[in-house]
């Protein structure tokens, strides 16, 4: 089993979200646990874990995008983008149907949401 397949047990899950409250980075919790640091990610955003080192960024206004290390371009999102994302999730609307509508993946709509639930509890 590679080391980006290992399941985390709630035990495990649970301390990471400890962890990264107290301000440990996901480098080291993704080393400590064996996982990829997208996987750290990804649980404290489902949980809410923020750094006490942790800021917000500004949001761009205008439209631009970034060539990912895998050659793949990726746009960034928007204020507008938000807003609009914030707006149909109010009104009950699937992550699939946000996705299509505003033209993106479904993972990128999942993890965006949930990185502007984090982002109120966020020092600015």
């Amino acid at each position: 089993m590679s080391a980006y397949s290992k399941k985390l047990t709630d035990e495990q899950v649970e301390l990471i979200v400890a962890e990264r409250e107290a301000g440990r980075g996901y480098g080291s919790l993704a080393r400590r646990f064996g996982v990829s640091e997208g996987t750290i990610l990804y649980h404290c955003l489902k949980h809410g874990a923020i750094s006490p080192h942790q800021r917000q960024h500004a949001i761009p206004i205008e439209p631009s995008s970034f060539t990912a290390c895998d050659g793949r371009i990726q746009r960034r999102f928007t204020q507008a983008d938000d807003a609009q994302m914030l707006a149909l999730e109010a009104t009950g609307a699937s992550y699939w149907s946000i996705a299509r509508q505003l033209g993106r993946a479904y993972s990128s709509v999942r993890y965006r949401l949930l990185m502007l639930a984090a982002r109120e509890d966020m020092p600015a």
